[in-house]
């Protein structure tokens, strides 16, 4: 059995661009509570800021970033809709979490006319990238 796995890293700060084109040349830190204190849910790998950092470090680190509050229903309506656009793809996709999927490749390359087609067909159902 072939599978392909669909990984589109940093989905939330991914989501937040789409919604926020204005945003796509400034450093964003989704931002969430965590107990009483705001940490970073996500940011651009060029931040340089890992996720669960305390968002009063994260801000010293990188002092022109714009802060974005996450919005966890808007980053599972868009993974549903990349997941929806995967199964369109093939009939069997596997959720591994938001950004992640597991599709079996079985038969595609026959359906869509060879293998890279077929993976054209699947990386195309990620439109966040």
């Amino acid at each position: 059995m072939r599978v392909a796995c669909v990984l589109i890293p940093h989905f939330a700060v991914q989501v937040e661009l789409r919604r926020h084109p204005h945003l796509l040349d400034r450093p964003v830190l989704i931002v969430r509570r965590q107990g009483t204190r705001p940490v970073v849910l996500d940011a651009p790998p060029s931040a340089g800021i890992p996720p669960g950092t305390p968002l009063q470090t994260a801000q010293a680190r990188c002092k022109d970033a714009v802060l974005v509050e996450a919005d966890p229903s808007a980053y599972e309506e868009a993974w549903k809709a990349v997941l929806n656009s995967l199964e369109q793809r093939s009939p069997i996709v596997e959720d591994a979490g938001l950004g992640c999927a597991y599709i079996d490749l079985a038969g595609l390359d026959a359906l869509y006319g060879g293998s890279a087609r077929a993976a054209s067909a699947v990386l195309g159902a990620a439109p966040l990238q």
